[in-house]
C-alpha cells in the first residue's frame, strides 16, 4: 500500500508541473488547445488517484502525519510502523529482534485500562434477588473508601462447574488503582432500607443457641451483643435487625478467640 502510495504520489507531482507549464503557456497564449486539456485531465485523475491511495493508508491505522512525511524519506518502504488501533499499555509482546512476522501474528498485547470490568460470582441461591442496575459496594482492602457502583449486565446463564452465575461491573480506573486478574469482596445491595445495617456473616458467632457480634467498647475491650438477623440467604454480608446501632465497632474476624474466651470465663464463674 505504501508503495502504491508513493508511485502515485510521483506521477501526481510531475503532473502537477507539467499542468502549472500549460497553464502558464495556455494563459500567455490566451487560447485552448488539446495538449492543455489532456494535461490537466492527467492532473485530474493522479490526484484522485493520489486521495484514493492515501485512504488505503489511512485505513490500515496510519495518521495524515505519517503519510504526509513518505515522499521526505528514501528509506520509507524499508520502516514498517507497528500501530495499535486504542491507546493503551503493552501487556504482551511476542516479538524479538530479527524475527520474521507473518500478517496473521499476534505481536503485541495492547489494553486500554482506564476502565476495566468486574466479574461478580453470584452463588444460585441468591441469583433470584439480584437484578441489573443494583447498587454493589466493593470493599476496599487496604482500608480506604469502598466503591459504589451497579451492576452493568447479569450474565442468564449459570457456570455448570461452579454453579454461580456472573454479574459485571464497570470500573474508572484513571488512577491504575485496580488491576485485571485481582480478587475483590463485593456486597450487592438487594434493597435500601434507612434502618438495617449490614455486617459480614463471619462476624456471627452463635452463642447458647443466639447469634452474636463482638462490639469493641474501648481498646483491647469486648463485648458479646445478641443480634436478630434477616434472612439473606448464604450471601457473605447479613443484614441485623436488632442489637446494633449505626457506629458500632464490630469485630469482624478472629472472633471465635472471643468466643472461646467467653466460654471459658463462663465456666470459670460456674465453679
Amino acid at each position: 500500500a505504501r508503495s502504491d502510495y508513493l508511485a502515485a504520489y510521483k506521477l501526481f507531482t510531475l503532473r502537477k508541473k507539467l499542468y502549472d507549464l500549460e497553464e502558464a503557456r495556455w494563459k500567455k497564449v490566451f487560447k485552448t488547445g488539446t495538449e492543455f486539456i489532456k494535461t490537466r485531465n492527467d492532473y485530474e485523475n493522479s490526484k484522485i488517484d493520489l486521495e484514493q491511495k492515501k485512504q488505503k493508508l489511512l485505513a490500515l491505522s496510519l495518521s495524515e502525519n505519517e503519510i504526509n512525511k513518505f515522499p521526505d524519506h528514501a528509506s520509507a518502504l524499508n520502516i514498517y510502523a507497528i500501530t495499535s488501533p486504542l491507546n493503551g499499555k503493552v501487556l504482551e509482546r511476542h516479538l524479538t529482534l530479527g524475527e520474521v512476522v507473518d500478517g496473521d501474528k499476534q505481536v503485541f498485547v495492547v489494553a486500554d485500562l482506564s476502565t476495566v470490568w468486574v466479574n461478580l460470582a453470584i452463588p444460585s441461591s441468591d441469583l433470584p434477588a439480584i437484578k441489573q442496575g443494583q447498587k454493589v459496594i466493593l470493599l476496599d482492602r487496604k482500608g480506604g473508601d469502598n466503591n459504589i457502583e451497579k451492576i452493568m449486565y447479569l450474565s442468564p446463564l449459570i457456570n455448570d462447574q461452579s454453579r454461580t452465575g456472573r454479574a459485571i461491573i464497570q470500573l474508572s480506573n484513571t488512577q491504575n488503582e485496580w488491576r485485571p486478574g485481582d480478587f475483590i469482596t463485593a456486597q450487592v445491595i438487594v434493597e435500601e432500607t434507612s434502618d438495617l445495617l449490614s455486617i459480614p456473616r463471619e462476624a456471627i458467632q452463635t452463642i447458647n443457641g443466639t447469634p452474636h457480634a463482638f462490639l469493641e467498647t474501648k481498646k483491647n475491650t469486648f463485648e458479646a451483643k445478641a443480634v436478630t438477623l434477616k434472612n439473606n440467604g448464604q450471601s457473605q454480608f447479613v443484614e441485623i435487625v436488632d442489637g446494633l446501632s449505626p457506629g458500632d465497632k464490630v469485630v469482624t474476624s478472629n472472633n471465635f478467640i472471643l468466643k472461646a474466651e467467653l466460654g471459658k470465663s463462663a465456666a470459670e464463674h460456674a465453679h
